[in-house]
């Protein structure tokens, strides 16, 4: 703002300068006076000043008026990621909600077991008790007695039962408990990643369109390098006719009876025949007057090597 508001400033200066200017100039021609050649000069500068500024001030407010755009742009985007993780934590904390109001169910579960668990201990002692005094009579509580004993056996069956249960439930709880804190942190861990991930495709994306750019590029060279300089094309083989001198396994090394009597070079192809079956193609790598050596290109089917006698010719 402060450049625009020295914008105005120095604008107001020149249209100033200007007006001044032009009433001169009506002054002297309502006197009939001729302007000098200076004053010409300055008026002219002054009118081309004005209107290079004026340019370069419409230029500047365009780009602040893009530069705003931009701006509430990505106020907009970061608002939208903003609300995206404010949703995340929401429901992250709903699912805590949850978990603790499922941990506050088991924990009454486990006290109203506590309770059936004392309540069923005062039943024992008071067991205890009227048995104890009704074995003062030996003679005539001892058949009661046995029953006695009977149900504070099944008593203390049922106490263990329970204290099994009690236990039982709360690891359970316990368990629970440990599972979804540990779904939470899954969870979070998961946003982190996925966040990862996205970078990850962002720059792979960048890179594979660095690549094609420059594919691109190679390609239109190669086409004009093509179109200036056209490959040459293919030279038909020259059919020369000779046989497998000897073949050495081990360096991979053919000899064949013909040379540079023959117009062999380096690089010509034989196709190698035993009878009427193809054995291999060679390649010529060194031509002498009368005979040459190749390599094995070519080979059939069934590992078949040359051997001395093998006809050498061009198919």
């Amino acid at each position: 703002m402060d450049c625009v508001a020295a914008s105005a400033v120095r604008a107001r200066f020149i249209f100033g300068n200007l007006t001044d200017s032009g009433r001169s100039m009506g002054r002297c021609l309502k006197k009939g006076k001729r302007m000098n050649q200076v004053a010409r000069v300055f008026v002219v500068i002054n009118l081309l000043l004005g209107a290079a500024f004026l340019a370069a001030a419409a230029t500047f407010l365009k780009q602040s008026d893009d530069w705003k755009a931009k701006f509430n742009e990505g106020e907009v985007a970061h608002a939208t990621v903003v609300d995206g993780k404010d949703a995340e934590i929401r429901a992250q904390r709903a699912d805590i909600q949850r978990l603790s109001d499922d941990i506050s169910k088991k924990s009454d579960h486990v006290s109203t077991l506590k309770s059936d668990k004392d309540s069923l201990q005062d039943q024992l002692n008071k067991a205890v008790e009227t048995a104890a005094e009704r074995l003062k009579d030996k003679d005539s509580l001892s058949t009661k007695h046995g029953a006695a004993l009977t149900r504070l056996d099944e008593i203390s069956g049922h106490l263990s039962t329970l204290d099994g249960l009690v236990d039982k439930y709360k690891d359970q709880a316990v368990k629970a408990l440990e599972g979804e804190q540990g779904a939470i942190k899954d969870k979070v861990a998961a946003i982190a990643d996925r966040e990862s991930v996205r970078e990850t495709v962002r720059q792979r994306d960048s890179a594979i369109k660095d690549l094609q750019g420059q594919l691109a590029e190679r390609t239109a060279i190669l086409t004009t390098y093509t179109n200036v300089y056209p490959p040459p094309g293919a030279a038909e083989r020259k059919k020369i006719n000779g046989q497998v001198l000897q073949y050495r396994a081990a360096s991979n090394v053919v000899q064949i009876n013909a040379g540079k009597d023959k117009g062999v070079i380096v690089g010509h192809e034989f196709d190698i025949l035993r009878g009427s079956q193809f054995i291999c193609t060679v390649k010529v790598d060194r031509v002498q007057d009368s005979t040459c050596v190749g390599h094995m290109t070519k080979v059939r089917a069934g590992n078949r090597t040359p051997r001395g006698g093998d006809q050498a010719t061009t198919l």
